[in-house]
């Protein structure tokens, strides 16, 4: 009984740890498409589509915070299973570089918002 246990244990930790293996490489495309999305934050010139791309930018702030979630919450399942803690610096990178952006057109609607009442 007591080997049975501990084989269904050992059974259960390998389908959890590839689970994991699994939700970090879909993580790891989605981190892509992410990366992809912010690079073309330059194609937004447009100041008369300012309430659009302030949308855009909420949801890539909303996306982005969830992502940094979701590596955290990786990062403690690794150590559980005596992993090392994969490092996520791309997403700092991305996080950095659409930080400008975001501030831009935040600005910008907020500015647009705001005239009405000067």
């Amino acid at each position: 009984l007591e080997e049975a246990v501990a084989q269904r244990a050992e059974d259960d930790r390998r389908a959890y740890e590839a689970e994991l293996s699994g939700q970090q490489e879909e993580f790891q495309q989605e981190l892509e498409e992410m990366c992809s999305r912010v690079a073309g934050f330059d194609q937004y010139t447009d100041l008369s589509r300012v309430r659009h791309v302030a949308g855009v930018v909420r949801d890539v702030e909303t996306a982005l915070a969830d992502f940094e979630k979701r590596t955290s919450l990786f990062n403690q399942r690794e150590v559980l299973f005596g992993k090392e803690a994969t490092d996520y610096e791309r997403l700092s990178s991305v996080v950095k570089e659409f930080e400008p952006y975001a501030n831009l057109w935040q600005t910008a609607d907020t500015w647009r918002r705001s005239q009405k009442d000067w």
